[in-house]
């Protein structure tokens, strides 16, 4: 759900920085523009492609982009569609189309200048929904020193702002639906914008998060489509837009809707037959019992702290805080048919009988030593779900796994916090492995 913009500003403040001042003609600039200015030549080359045009002191490179600035910047990128609006204030289009045609970032409109951080916040919003790369639009100091905090003048912002009007789109996005039986599962198909056959992959998500996973599997799938690989990512029952009830968030279930998924993606788009999958945490799992059986399509894993291990091994008492409560939730389970508990993130889940009964019954470690072929296998050294020695036994259980060990990540991997550099390593390591390991034919 999209979040309300308030289209209050306040008069002074745009009076200052607006940038609805008409622009100069034949060619004729602001007068406070220097040759001697280092940023000269892009601000000319933004009044000449009609991106930022000034304000009443001119074109002001020294002072603060407005956050209503950045949407007025960007609704000209995209040729000021038509838009229905109550506001006469100047940037009141701008914020209602970015408001209709984007999920917007937290950011807050009521104030005047925006910091680096939120312009990035903003424009790493309209990349991802554009199929756009966001990296490299930014550049930091020698050090690399983002400087996130700081206030961002428009000057900085212009040359920004040029780096994505040069931009081409690297992905396409459909969002799909295919039947597994009489349930109907929602997914996300993301392709690169090159001329296919392309390498093809299955992205599974955790227990109870979704295919979007706070955005970081929306991102991973990009990243991929960057690197001319097409996925597929779908919502297990109960999730996402699933329509189910989470009491059909079973392991047979999400076996096979990941299974169909795959079937899916070769079936209707131009992708090799050998195919890699993803999975995260439970998604690892249920690509582990894949991999024991005969059905298996994937010639390629890569396990992202994959919940392989039983229950009784540590990861009951980690989903539910302790043995004896999982004992509890289970016996609850099994005398009426399902239970209801709230996990550690705040999601309330109706856990069915068949859960408990297929997660104990399955040997994920037993069906991942019958793979033959790569594995890669990430794992944080912050994770607390799955620990190191829980990873271990996966590698113990397919010693031919290559390991790469994430620092500074925890089990979220920078899906639902801002960790950058964790997520991004998560995106180059399962590029490069299925791009080194699979083919597009």
């Amino acid at each position: 759900m999209k979040k309300f913009l308030s289209l209050s500003l306040s008069l002074a403040l745009v009076m200052a920085v607006s940038l609805a001042i008409p622009a100069m003609a034949d060619k004729e600039y602001p007068a406070d523009l220097k040759e001697s200015d280092w940023f000269y030549a892009v601000a000319k080359e933004v009044i000449d492609k009609g991106l930022m045009i000034g304000t009443d002191k001119g074109f002001a490179g020294d002072a603060a982009i407005t956050r209503a600035g950045v949407l007025q910047t960007l609704y000209r990128l995209e040729g000021e569609p038509a838009v229905e609006t109550t506001s006469s204030e100047w940037y009141a289009k701008a914020v209602t189309w970015f408001a209709k045609n984007f999920e917007v970032p937290d950011v807050t409109f009521e104030e005047g200048v925006t910091s680096r951080e939120d312009a990035m916040k903003v424009l790493k919003t309209y990349c991802g929904a554009k199929g756009l790369t966001f990296e490299g639009l930014f550049i930091g100091n020698e050090n690399g020193d983002l400087a996130e905090s700081k206030v961002f003048t428009r000057a900085e912002y212009a040359q920004v702002l040029l780096r994505l009007a040069d931009e081409k789109p690297v992905y396409t996005e459909e969002t799909v639906s295919y039947k597994v039986g009489e349930r109907t599962v929602p997914a996300v198909v993301t392709l690169p914008t090159t001329e296919g056959p392309y390498i093809g992959v299955v992205l599974a998500h955790g227990h109870g998060g979704g295919k979007s996973e706070g955005g970081g599997f929306d991102h991973l799938a990009q990243a991929l489509a960057a690197a001319g690989i097409a996925s597929i990512r779908m919502d297990f029952p109960g999730c996402g837009d699933s329509s189910e009830s989470f009491q059909a968030n079973i392991m047979s279930n999400m076996i096979a809707d990941t299974l169909a998924g795959a079937k899916y993606l070769t079936d209707h788009y131009s992708v090799g037959k050998d195919l890699g999958i993803l999975g995260y945490s439970m998604g690892g799992r249920i690509a582990s019992q894949i991999a024991g059986t005969a059905e298996n399509p994937f010639k390629a894993m890569v396990l992202l702290s994959a919940a392989d291990v039983a229950m009784d091994e540590g990861l009951g008492a980690n989903i539910f805080g302790s043995m004896d409560k999982y004992n509890e939730l289970k016996a609850t389970a099994a005398a009426e048919g399902h239970v209801v508990f709230t996990t550690i993130y705040g999601q309330v889940q109706d856990l069915s009988k068949a859960w408990f009964e297929e997660l104990e019954s399955g040997e994920p470690l037993k069906d991942l030593a019958k793979f033959t072929g790569p594995v890669l296998v990430l794992h944080g050294d912050a994770d607390e779900m799955v620990s190191d020695t829980m990873n271990k036994a996966i590698l113990s259980a397919y010693s031919a796994a290559k390991e790469i060990v994430i620092p500074g990540a925890d089990h979220g991997y920078g899906f639902y916090s801002d960790q950058p550099e964790v997520t991004k390593m998560v995106e180059e390591s399962a590029a490069e492995f299925f791009t080194a390991n699979l083919t597009a034919q």
